[in-house]
């Protein structure tokens, strides 16, 4: 195989490999877990390796280190004992399966192992990449917060408010026409988180994040539903 001059010379017997593939295990890295396998029956097979496979092996072997392989087996402990732990990630992976555009499957397989219906844990590595990102921790954060508004409060809809974050409860969206109808006009809180969180939106201590309100609008029989930063308080002179 053809190596470039500045690639160092790696020396790999069967027992670093065989640490390596423990290692690699623990992490949940199956590209890394399936690659360290075949080299290792190549060892078996010819009672060498190549200077190429040595090399990519080491590669392996940092991102797979004893630390790093330590944090992954203390996480899957986490995710099948910690109630935190697992309520966070059942908030998170319950908004990238209703997304359904990004972590689809693995949100999906998270469910399944935090309701039982499995006792394969999801792989840590992507696990990881699905938690710890802006989106994740704004859906978190929003969660976490607690809700501004309550039943029974009376409100309005921002003058900013984006009709594809908004529904009425026949289904459609929230189009100019009906956003225009509604524009000064009290509606009333009829129930809060009436379903999951749907956009990943940046809390603002003010205006909230992205909890899901039901709102009835005052004189009408047809709830909408709402994101919480899309709604205001209503001015008392509304009210009269």
């Amino acid at each position: 195989m053809f190596m470039n001059p500045r690639q160092e010379v790696v020396k790999m017997d069967r027992e670093r490999l065989a640490n390596i593939l423990k290692n690699a295990k623990d992490c949940g890295r199956m590209g890394d877990i399936q690659f360290v396998q075949s080299v290792i029956q190549y060892y078996d097979n010819r009672g060498y390796i190549t200077d190429g496979q040595a090399h990519w092996a080491k590669k392996i072997e940092a991102r797979s280190c004893p630390e790093e392989a330590k944090k992954a087996r203390e996480w899957y402990e986490r995710i099948a004992s910690d109630e935190m732990h697992r309520s966070e990630a059942r908030i998170v992976a319950t908004y990238y399966k209703n997304l359904r555009q990004y972590w689809t499957s693995l949100a999906a397989a998270t469910l399944n192992y935090l309701d039982g219906h499995t006792d394969e844990p999801p792989n840590y590595v992507q696990f990881m990449k699905m938690f710890n990102n802006k989106y994740a921790e704004n859906v978190l954060y929003t969660a976490t917060m607690g809700r501004l508004w309550n039943v029974g409060d009376m409100v309005m809809l921002r003058a900013n408010i984006k009709p594809e974050h908004a529904k009425t409860m026949s289904g459609g969206a929230l189009y100019s026409a009906i956003q225009r109808n509604l524009k000064d006009k009290p509606l009333m809180v009829v129930e809060v988180e009436c379903e999951p969180i749907q956009h990943a939106l940046t809390y603002h201590s003010g205006r909230g994040g992205c909890l899901r309100y039901k709102l009835l609008p005052l004189g009408s029989t047809e709830t909408i539903i709402v994101n919480e930063r899309d709604i205001k308080k209503v001015p008392k002179k509304k009210l009269k």
